[in-house]
C-alpha cells in the first residue's frame, strides 16, 4: 500500500493543537482559551481516532495478533506508564502551584497543603492512551465484524457525494447516543466519582470513530467519501451550533441539541480536514517528517512545558493572548527540541518515551 503522508501529517496535527487547548487551561475563561476549547471539540479527537483505527487495522494485518499486541504494548503501553510515573506527578504539581498556590513538592505528594481551586486529573492528558489500549484489545473482536458489513456500505455509497457524509454524520451522533446510553446504565453507577471516570465515558465517546476508521480500511470506497468537503452539512452543523448557543435551553433538551450540532459539525469539519490535508501533504516531505518523529514526545511533555513556563510568563505585565501566545511558541520549542536533541539520540529515553526500540533515521 502506498504510503499515505498525509494521514500521518494530519494526526500530527490533531496532537499538536492539543497545545492550544491545554495552554487555555492557564485561564480557561479568557478568549484564546474558550476558541481552543470549542475548535478542539468539533475535530481534533474525532479525527485523530478515525485515522487510528485505519491504521490500527492496517497493523492487526501486517503482523497478526500477536504481533500487533507486542507492538501496541511497546508503543502505548509503556510510553504512558512513563509519563505518568515520571511527568504527571510533576505536571500537577505545577498545575496546583499556578491555581491554588505554591508548595513544596513533597507536601503536594502527601497531601500537606490546602484544597486544589481545581480538582486534580492524575491521568491529565494522557487519556487518549487509555483508550487506544482499549480499542487496540477490542479490535480483533471487532474486525471480522467491520469487513463483512459491505452491503451498507455499499448502500450508504449510492447515496449523492453530501448525502453520504449526512449519513456518516447521523451515525456519528447515533453511536454518541449508544455512548451516552451504555455509560449512564452500565458503568456510571460503578465509576462516576471514581479518579476513572472520563476513561470509561471518553472511551465510549470516541470508539464510534475509531471503529469508522477501521471500518474505512476494509471498505476503500467509504475511505474516500470520507476526503470531501460538504458545505451543506458544515452549515447545518454551524447553523445549529448557533441555534444552541441562542436558545437558551436547558435540562435533556438542550443536551439533545448540543449533541446534534456537535456531531453534525464534527463529521463535516473532518471530513473537510481529510480532503485539505490530502491535497496539501501527500508527498514525502522532510519538514513533515521530522515534526512527525517528534509528536510523541511534544505531547507527552508539553503539558509539563506549559505550567512551567506559565508561572514564570504570566507574571509579566502582557495581556493574556500575549502570554498564551508566548508560552505556545516556547512549550513547542522546547519539546520538540528536547525530542530533537536528547530523546531521539538516546536509545533508553527513545524506548520509554516513544515505545520504540530503534532510534530514529538520520542520527
Amino acid at each position: 500500500m502506498t504510503r499515505l503522508y498525509y494521514l500521518d501529517a494530519l494526526r500530527s496535527f490533531c496532537m499538536f493543537f492539543g497545545l492550544f487547548v491545554h495552554a487555555g487551561t492557564l485561564d480557561s475563561g479568557a478568549w484564546p482559551s474558550t476558541t481552543s476549547f470549542f475548535v478542539s471539540e468539533h475535530f481534533r479527537m474525532a479525527t485523530f481516532f478515525v485515522i487510528s483505527g485505519f491504521f490500527a487495522v492496517m497493523m492487526l494485518g501486517k503482523r497478526g495478533i500477536i504481533g500487533f499486541a507486542q507492538h501496541r504494548a511497546l508503543s502505548l503501553v509503556l510510553p504512558l506508564i512513563t509519563a505518568l510515573v515520571l511527568l504527571n506527578p510533576v505536571t500537577n504539581w505545577l498545575v496546583y502551584c499556578y491555581h491554588t498556590e505554591p508548595v513544596g513538592f513533597w507536601a503536594f505528594l502527601t497531601g500537606d497543603r490546602p484544597a486544589p481551586v481545581r480538582p486534580i486529573n492524575w491521568h491529565l492528558h494522557l487519556w487518549f492512551l487509555f483508550s487506544l489500549i482499549a480499542y487496540m484489545v477490542l479490535l480483533p473482536f471487532f474486525d471480522p465484524i467491520l469487513k463483512r458489513l459491505g452491503a451498507p456500505v455499499r448502500w450508504l455509497l449510492k447515496a449523492p457525494k453530501d448525502l453520504q457524509i449526512g449519513i456518516i454524520a447521523v451515525l456519528m451522533l447515533s453511536g454518541e447516543i449508544a455512548s451516552r446510553i451504555v455509560y449512564a446504565a452500565v458503568f456510571e453507577p460503578m465509576v462516576a466519582k471514581t479518579p476513572v471516570a472520563w476513561l470509561f465515558r471518553g472511551t465510549l465517546q470516541y470508539m464510534p470513530y475509531f471503529l469508522l476508521g477501521a471500518l474505512t480500511f476494509h471498505h476503500r470506497a467509504l475511505f474516500e467519501a470520507l476526503h470531501r468537503i460538504s458545505w451543506p452539512t458544515l452549515l447545518v452543523g454551524i447553523g445549529l451550533t448557533v441555534l444552541h448557543r441562542q436558545l437558551g435551553l436547558s435540562g435533556t433538551l438542550d443536551t439533545m441539541v448540543q449533541v446534534v450540532a456537535e456531531e453534525i459539525l464534527t463529521v463535516g469539519v473532518l471530513t473537510s480536514l481529510f480532503a485539505l490535508a490530502r491535497r496539501l501533504f501527500s508527498k514525502a516531505s522532510q519538514t513533515v517528517s521530522n515534526f512527525n518523529d517528534a509528536v510523541y514526545s511534544v505531547y507527552l511533555f508539553h503539558y509539563l512545558a506549559i505550567y512551567m513556563l506559565g508561572l514564570w510568563v504570566t507574571t509579566w505585565p502582557l495581556p493574556f493572548v500575549a502570554q498564551f501566545a508566548l508560552v505556545l511558541v516556547l512549550a513547542f520549542a522546547l519539546t520538540y527540541a528536547l525530542h530533537r536533541l536528547v530523546i531521539r539520540r538516546v536509545p533508553l529515553l527513545h524506548l520509554l518515551f516513544n515505545g520504540k526500540k530503534r532510534l530514529a533515521h538520520g542520527t
